[in-house]
């Protein structure tokens, strides 16, 4: 579902990552989005786990907008359980169709 919302972006692959994963594909960035201070906290703890297995890949952290920060993934399932059209207010339309398609 990430790959329709970023086609502006060129020389770009989207991964989801498993154990190894960036090493295999010769990956030399791990981007993370944080919400809150519950995901730095355990996204920095990851980090440097992940400098100990392997330095030469630098994770970037985006942070997310004020209106999105507070929302959970299992928060938008739930919405998507109910198909509540509120689901598009928080993601973008080419998940929100998915996860209404799913439900």
């Amino acid at each position: 579902m990430v790959r329709p919302g970023q086609k502006r972006v060129p020389y770009r692959r989207v991964y989801r990552v498993a154990g190894g994963l960036l090493q295999t594909h010769d990956i030399r960035f791990n981007i993370r989005g944080l919400r809150a201070t519950q995901d730095f906290n355990y996204e920095f703890e990851m980090h440097g786990i992940n400098c100990d297995i392997a330095p030469e890949i630098n994770t970037v952290f985006l942070v997310a907008p004020p209106e999105l920060q507070f929302v959970s993934s299992s928060t938008i399932k739930e919405l998507a359980s109910y198909r509540s059209p509120a689901v598009r207010k928080y993601v973008t339309p080419c998940v929100a169709s998915a996860l209404l398609d799913e439900n």
